[in-house]
């Protein structure tokens, strides 16, 4: 049983190792990471966030063939990150750039970006989710620079979204894998910069919910016109409007990263993310998570998808129970459902444990469950359609499904 559930969530897995994509790039096996070279998808590599965190049951990290960020959970999609490079009046979106060489490693990305138009400069551009709460982590270091060279960035378009369902891989949602960078998502934000942290509110999210966005080096920070981002340049210049977003600049020093951490607040006022303590708590956990199960066979390939198959594992799980799936429409718990062996599989007893406990507590104890006024309170005249038209339960918590 043990097998077949680490092969299944292998499968999982598969998000990241497709063989030859519909666009004829192939995913190669390098250096341990999955390699594509000038890939044409967004978000066809969701990468997993700590799903026990007290704030939200699950949250994403969507990255991709090109190197632009969203990241969100439940029904808010918290911004996109996008990094550039600036070199005197010329800038350049990395997504931009003549050749990309796209790098997933279990629970992080990797991107290495060159340009003509900047003869000799390579940028890379890595992201995580946070290791704790919600939020992303990211990093930009760049070789072959002069002085006064930049790296440059965008963060907005945060909006109400039901986030489970981008991904990349269901038949009726691969049309994820075109979506870039939209302006008109940021229509009605709000974006504020105070001490050099910007802070970005949802136009129709969660209220009170916000993004904060610190940079770990001195940066000019400010807020743009998301309508002129295809010519940074002038964007990284011109005026707010009625789409605004966060823009900043950063001087560029051989050999030195560039940190930022985007923290989500669920309350009206949030303290600034202190950048490298985040960052080492984001770092910590993939490394954690990566060294769980450690495989060596001949096959190389075999012993990559090991390794990756802990994260989504891990995101199977919803603080209480384990949930149907990673992303799509199924994402909750549900009773008696497979996923439950990750826990199993991957020596996660104390979950289990804490499943059994959430699914047992949730048990009708007599016939029919009108018997029980606590739980006939909770259950409206929608949850008992769906009872009575399904056999199904909720049980305490809606969320918990069981025929």
């Amino acid at each position: 049983m043990i097998r077949n559930t680490i092969i299944a969530l292998m499968g999982l897995a598969a998000l990241t190792v497709k063989g030859l994509d519909a666009d004829n790039v192939p995913s190669v096996l390098e250096n341990d990471a999955i390699v594509r070279r000038n890939g044409i998808y967004y978000n066809n590599r969701p990468l997993y966030a700590g799903q026990d965190n007290p704030d939200q049951r699950y949250y994403w990290v969507f990255a991709g063939d090109r190197p632009l960020v969203r990241f969100g959970g439940g029904g808010n999609l918290d911004g996109c990150f996008m990094p550039g490079f600036q070199r005197g009046e010329k800038a350049k979106w990395l997504l931009d750039f003549k050749t990309i060489e796209a790098r997933y490693r279990p629970g992080w990305m990797e991107w290495v970006a060159s340009d003509p138009e900047f003869p000799g400069v390579t940028v890379t551009f890595q992201a995580l989710p946070l290791g704790t709460g919600l939020g992303m982590a990211a990093r930009a270091q760049a070789r072959g620079v002069a002085a006064g060279d930049k790296v440059v960035w965008l963060h907005g378009a945060s909006y109400g979204r039901w986030v489970s369902f981008i991904d990349a891989m269901a038949a009726d949602s691969q049309h994820v894998r075109y979506e870039g960078f939209d302006p008109e998502k940021a229509r009605g934000n709000g974006v504020d910069v105070v001490n050099g942290v910007s802070r970005l509110d949802s136009a129709k999210g969660h209220k009170g919910r916000h993004t904060l966005l610190a940079c770990g080096v001195a940066a000019e920070v400010g807020v743009a016109d998301s309508g002129n981002w295809k010519t940074p340049a002038a964007f990284l210049v011109g005026p707010a409007g009625e789409c605004p977003v966060a823009r900043g600049s950063a001087p560029l020093v051989e050999g030195q990263p560039v940190t930022w951490i985007a923290k989500v607040g669920l309350d009206k006022d949030s303290p600034a993310p202190d950048v490298a303590a985040e960052l080492r708590a984001a770092q910590a956990r993939v490394e954690r998570l990566g060294n769980r199960v450690v495989s060596k066979t001949p096959d190389a390939r075999f012993d990559f998808m090991v390794r990756a198959s802990v994260f989504p594992a891990d995101c199977l799980w919803r603080k209480e129970a384990f949930g149907h799936g990673c992303l799509s429409a199924f994402v909750d718990p549900l009773l008696g459902w497979r996923s439950t062996q990750a826990g199993v599989a991957y020596g996660w007893h104390d979950r289990v444990y804490k499943a059994g406990q959430t699914f047992l507590a949730s048990q009708v104890k007599t016939e029919d469950y009108r018997g029980e006024p606590a739980l006939a309170k909770i259950i409206d005249n929608e949850e008992l359609a769906r009872y009575e038209g399904t056999y199904c339960h909720p049980g305490k918590d809606p969320r918990f499904h069981s025929k």
